[in-house]
C-alpha cells in the first residue's frame, strides 16, 4: 500500500496566512504580527513561476516595483494590490476565480527575509478534446476530463497527451480537458488524490464518473 500526503485547504484562525481574493492579497493579523507588518509601507513580489510560488519583500520605502500596504478596516489585517500579477499567471488567476474562500488561503513560510506561500496546482490550463494536437508530447502532471455542461468526469495523472490517446478513451464522452503541468511523480499522486478527496467531498462521496466505471486505479481510488 502506497502512503499519500494529506493536502490541507482549511486552516485554523490563528493561523498566519496569506490569501488572494479580487485584485490582492491580504495578511490575516496573525501573519500581520509575525511579520510586525506596521513597521513597512511597501511590498514587493518575487515569483517562481515552476514551483508556483510567491514570495514577499517587505519594505519601509518605496521602489520601483513595490505595492503599498493598506490597513483593512473590516478585518484588521492587511492587503495590497495584486491585479497585475494575478492576471500575469494563469495558476494564480484560477485561484483568484474560485468562489471557496478556503481555497485562496495559504500558509506562509519564512525564507530569510522573505515570506512566501505555495499555490496548488488547479487545472488552470484548458483546451478541447478536439485540439489535442496542441499539447505537447512531454507535458505531465494532473488533469481532468469535462463534458459538454462542465461536469467533471474524470481525474487523473501521468502524460497529459498519452493519456488522452489511450484507446480505452477512445469512447469516454468529454469536450473539455483542464491539466496542470506537475514534473514529479510523487507530487503528481498527492494532486489527484487531494483533488479526488476534493470532488468527493463535495458530491456526497461520489466519485467522476469515469473515475468509478473505467477500472482504472479503481480499486486505489475508493480508498481515498
Amino acid at each position: 500500500m502506497s502512503l499519500v500526503k494529506f493536502k490541507r485547504i482549511l486552516r485554523q484562525i490563528d493561523e498566519p496566512t496569506i490569501s488572494i481574493s479580487p485584485g490582492r492579497f491580504n495578511y490575516n493579523v496573525p501573519m500581520a504580527k509575525m511579520a510586525e507588518l506596521q513597521k513597512y509601507k511597501q511590498v514587493l513580489y518575487l515569483v517562481d513561476e515552476e514551483e508556483r510560488k510567491i514570495a514577499f519583500q517587505f519594505l519601509e520605502e518605496r521602489d520601483d516595483d513595490s505595492y503599498t500596504l493598506i490597513v483593512s478596516k473590516s478585518t484588521k489585517g492587511i492587503r495590497s494590490s495584486a491585479n497585475e500579477i494575478i492576471n500575469s499567471y494563469p495558476w494564480l488567476k484560477k485561484i483568484e476565480q474560485s468562489k471557496d474562500v478556503a481555497e485562496r488561503s495559504f500558509a506562509v513560510k519564512r525564507d530569510g527575509a522573505l515570506w512566501s506561500i505555495k499555490l496548488r496546482p488547479s487545472f488552470e490550463e484548458r483546451i478541447k478534446r478536439e485540439d489535442k494536437s496542441q499539447l505537447k508530447d512531454n507535458i505531465k502532471g494532473i488533469y481532468r476530463y469535462l463534458d459538454d455542461r462542465g461536469e467533471i468526469v474524470y481525474i487523473g495523472k501521468g502524460n497529459i497527451k498519452d493519456r488522452l490517446s489511450e484507446p480505452a478513451r477512445k469512447d469516454w464522452k468529454f469536450h473539455f480537458v483542464e491539466y496542470s503541468a506537475v514534473e514529479k511523480d510523487e507530487e503528481q499522486l498527492e494532486w489527484e488524490n487531494f483533488w479526488i478527496l476534493k470532488y468527493k467531498e463535495e458530491h456526497s462521496g461520489r466519485l467522476p464518473y469515469y473515475n468509478n466505471n473505467s477500472g482504472v486505479a479503481k480499486s486505489q481510488i475508493s480508498k481515498k
